[in-house]
């Protein structure tokens, strides 16, 4: 046996392994970044189905407040979900994407909005929401008839209002009580800009999109309530991400106001679609170094973020909520906290009666979606659901690197003794060069070896999201030669040869660890959530999981 040849390329692939595996795993679907199911909590549906609205926890009550219903026609009414269903309230004005903000006296604003059915117009009719009272109040108008406008308050309660759509921008100031009046021109027209604070009784404002639509030429440019504008050398590289519906800039607020430490976080993009997050800081804005790229792709295709940044200060964690085309819904959870911050991209199984809409924080840090729309704003949705992000631990840099590391690194480093043991010349073609040849059953039998010994010792069906493509590179063969000889030998597909594996350890929980309990088994063995598990389990079995229990018990 002439192994002089092999221990060369055996310390070659080490090398380059210790050297490239950490790319490898950085370009997975979810970039790197560690992926995991998030539990779904599902609450009543609205009771009118609408998109263009806006959530707020009132008093510790959720709050869905105007927006646009059926036939894209704005609706005066606002729903509160109280004892587990929705009370509806009507409101003074119709807010079709309009502007919204909770003060700190717990008042929430509301003012603008289209002023016709489709998204037509602009409105200057103003109104408020009193918790005392329990009522809407139409108290004003804008100094301009806005739609697709943000605010931000500031210290002495005063409200800075920048924005609109195909109708002349400025800003605006709201007194506190009653009046608004404009404050002066802006150097760049927008809609739905950025408005951060700097200072007790001053804030910057910044975007990338004109009030037409159109792409501003520089994005770099930014105003201020007090002083001039300027340009941002990062923006003219990264630009902020434009917000298709409506958000609440102080919702990104990760500073410290009684320090006076104005800090918020902003979506940037570049050319070729690459995302990442800016930090704000006064008018210092620099990106936030991340632990690897912010993931656009998902295992089941793009993702499309569509919200801003929502921060829950009290965990130290920021979050960007999307979905991909078959309204499955996604949370990536930035810990901005480390350096660089790790990335957790939580996941859903499809919510098809949710869409596109703002999220907003609930008291105890979960996600909560309602209403929305998919690919029709005719047809806007009206199911509401809670993400329990809040119960989720936040994760050590690089974490999820790390570990597709190690485990690529030790599932090639298995099959090295097979590569040093086997007998052949240098000359020789590799063992999986033929694979797809049905006729070479040599191979077929070195193929089993190493995925029997990968499933056995690495226990990749453990991982929620395993995909063929992923064991593929493992072996070092092609995604098409792994699927043919899955399919030859097993007599299934890749999903289905993988879930026999998790039921099994499946059925070894549910042995060994009788309190756990059994919609736990189901994640811990590999499935995404519990409807998976179950229905695999009692496809296989032909019984739940609590009578296989009785019956093996």
């Amino acid at each position: 046996m002439n192994i002089k040849p092999i221990f060369p390329f055996c310390a070659m692939l080490l090398a380059l392994s210790v050297q490239t595996l950490a790319a490898i795993s950085d370009t997975t679907a979810v970039g790197g970044c560690q992926m995991l199911p998030v539990e779904v909590r599902h609450l009543p549906d609205l009771t009118i189905a609408r998109s263009g609205h806006y959530t707020f926890y009132v008093d510790g009550e959720l709050m869905v407040a105007g927006g646009h219903t059926n036939g894209f026609v704005p609706t005066a009414t606002a729903e509160f979900l109280h004892n587990g269903s929705w009370q509806v309230k009507n409101m003074v004005y119709p807010h079709d994407q309009a502007f919204a903000l909770q003060l700190s006296n717990g008042q929430v604003l509301l003012g603008g909005g289209h002023e016709k059915d489709l998204g037509i117009g602009q409105l200057f009719s103003v109104e408020r929401y009193n918790p005392e009272t329990q009522a809407f109040e139409g108290f004003g108008c804008f100094d301009t008839k806005r739609v697709w406008a943000q605010g931000i308050e500031l210290d002495s309660g005063r409200v800075v209002i920048s924005g609109n759509w195909y109708h002349d921008d400025a800003i605006e100031l709201f007194d506190g009580t009653k009046l608004f009046s404009h404050l002066k021109k802006v150097s760049v027209e927008r809609t739905r800009p950025y408005i951060f604070r700097t200072a007790p009784d001053d804030a910057i404002i910044l975007g990338s999109v004109g009030i037409r639509g159109d792409s501003l030429e520089d994005a770099s440019i930014v105003d201020r309530v007090k002083g001039d504008s300027f340009s941002v050398p990062l923006l003219r590289q990264w630009r902020p991400v434009y917000q298709f519906i409506s958000f609440n800039c102080a919702d990104a607020f990760i500073g410290d106001e009684a320090s006076g430490q104005y800090v918020y976080l902003m979506p940037v993009e570049r050319w070729g679609g690459e995302l990442a997050v800016a930090r704000v800081e006064g008018t210092d804005i620099q990106l936030l170094p991340t632990c690897c790229p912010l993931p656009t792709e998902g295992p089941w295709g793009p993702i499309g973020y569509f919200s801003a940044i929502i921060a829950d200060r009290r965990a130290g964690r920021a979050y960007i909520v999307g979905r991909d085309a078959v309204s499955r819904h996604y949370a990536l959870a930035i810990d901005y906290r480390q350096t660089p911050a790790p990335l957790t991209l939580y996941y859903t199984q499809p919510l098809p009666n949710l869409g596109s809409t703002t999220p907003v924080l609930s008291p105890e840090g979960h996600l909560v979606l309602t209403g929305g729309f998919t690919n029709d704003n005719f047809a806007p949705n009206a199911g509401a659901c809670m993400l329990l992000v809040g119960q989720q631990e936040p994760v050590a840099a690089n974490t999820g690197s790390r570990v597709w590391l190690w485990i690529v690194l030790a599932l090639l480093t298995a099959g090295v003794p097979l590569l040093i043991f086997t007998r052949r010349s240098p000359q020789q073609p590799t063992q999986f060069e033929d694979i797809n040849e049905k006729s070479s059953g040599n191979n077929y039998t070195t193929l089993q070896q190493r995925l029997n010994e990968i499933m056995a010792t690495q226990q990749p069906y453990l991982i929620p999201g395993l995909k063929l493509q992923d064991l593929a590179k493992a072996l070092g063969i092609s995604r098409r030669e792994l699927s043919e000889y899955i399919a030859a030998t097993q007599g299934c597909a890749f999903a289905s040869y993988i879930n026999r594996y998790r039921i099994e350890h499946a059925k070894h929980l549910l042995l060994t660890r009788p309190n756990m309990k059994i919609g736990s088994v189901g994640i811990e063995s590999g499935f995404a959530n519990e409807t998976s598990f179950f229905r695999t389990f009692r496809s296989l079995t032909n019984m739940t999981p609590k009578e296989w229990i009785q019956q093996n018990n």
